[in-house]
């Protein structure tokens, strides 16, 4: 049998998926991503709801795995260049998702990986483990 792969969310900035036990964060393309730059395209407020959204259906997709599931999961985040265009406030937001979920992830998350493709990627996700304590090792390599 092969794997299972479910979508749970996908916007101009981010897919949301899972294969098996593994949970997926991975941004768009560059050149999609660079369609949406300019806030005459896309909003600085329409922007804010994107990761809104995906915040909002990172915590549901935890919260269904705790009140159905005995498996421990690995979360993987493959960012490119997206980071750049979320506004500050959101790494707050990031930071409050994540600390409302530490319950969740002791028992259900066995570890996270993170994927940047260059140094100034690695500095942002740097900059969240600064604003968020993890409870469960974190691996961050340069693709």
């Amino acid at each position: 049998m092969g794997d299972v792969i479910a979508l749970i969310l996908e916007n101009e900035y981010f897919k949301l998926y899972t294969i098996d036990h593994n949970i997926y964060i991975d941004s768009q393309p560059i050149a999609n991503q660079e369609k949406y730059v300019s806030d005459a395209v896309l909003s600085r407020e329409e922007k804010i709801k994107r990761i809104d959204q995906l915040l909002e259906y990172f915590f549901n997709l935890w919260k269904v795995i705790e009140s159905g599931h005995d498996k421990i999961y690995t979360l993987n985040f493959n960012i490119e260049k997206v980071m750049f265009h979320v506004p500050m406030e959101c790494y707050f937001k990031i930071k409050k998702t994540f600390e409302s979920l530490n319950t969740i992830f002791e028992k259900y998350l066995k570890e996270t990986y993170v994927r940047v493709d260059n140094d100034i990627m690695k500095h942002f996700f740097d900059l969240i483990l600064k604003l968020y304590k993890p409870i469960k090792p974190v691996h961050i390599y340069k693709s």
